[in-house]
Parts: C-alpha cells; sequence; structure tokens
C-alpha cells in the first residue's frame, strides 16, 4: 500500500492480512486470496501526526481489541498522507477525515506486490 500511493504512513485491521497462512514454496492466486480475503477499497487520507495514535486506539477499540499493523515510512511530518482500506476507514466516522479513493483494490496491490517480490503464480 505504501509503495503504490506513495503514503508516509499505513494503517491496517489486525484481521486484514492472515500472514500465518502464507504457504512455503511458490505461491498461487488462491494462496494469496486466502491471506487475504477482503477486498476492499484502498483509501488514502490527510492526517494530524498528532492523531495517529489515537486512530490507531480506535482502530484496535473497533477491531475487537486486536492490535492493528501500522507501517509507517516517514516521519517527522505535522500532516500524513495515510493509506488504509475503506473498512478501516469507515470506524473513524467521528474524526473530521475525507478517505479519498486510491482506484486500487487491497487484494489487487497485495498481489502486484507478491508478484514482484516472491514467486507468485498468475
Amino acid at each position: 500500500l505504501l509503495e503504490a500511493t506513495g503514503a508516509d504512513v499505513a494503517l491496517l485491521n489486525a484481521g486484514a492480512i492472515r500472514r500465518e497462512s502464507l504457504p512455503a514454496g511458490a505461491l498461487t492466486v488462491g494462496d494469496v486470496l486466502q491471506v487475504d480475503p477482503f477486498d476492499d477499497e484502498v483509501v488514502v487520507l490527510e492526517v494530524e501526526a498528532s492523531l495517529l495514535p489515537e486512530l490507531v486506539g480506535t482502530c484496535q477499540r473497533r477491531d475487537r481489541g486486536r492490535e492493528p499493523i501500522l507501517l509507517q515510512a516517514t516521519a517527522g511530518q505535522p500532516v500524513l498522507k495515510m493509506v488504509t482500506t475503506s473498512y478501516v476507514a469507515s470506524l473513524f466516522g467521528a474524526y473530521p477525515l475525507t478517505p479519498q479513493d486510491s482506484g486500487w483494490r487491497n487484494q489487487q496491490l497485495f498481489l502486484e506486490y507478491l508478484s514482484k517480490n516472491l514467486s507468485v503464480c498468475r
């Protein structure tokens, strides 16, 4: 998500990607879709850096207490470009944030990333 959008931060809910279910060896598209079964829209938001810890906490509380996945590529900026899924963005209804559709779906980006970096059957 970070690579495709050039975002500073990526935030995903804990159950978005089932890392423990990736098999060893060559992967099929079916394997990848089992690891990432949700085909949400990828959205980008501008967020105040000071709000990020609160958004992480909100994501955790609204996702059955599971700690979310936070990847930060850039730090030290007052406003960050954050990429996430439409599902995670829907958890932030109480915040004045405006998700912008990136034009991608998370499964598409996941498949493209793995195709470039691992052996994935097409």
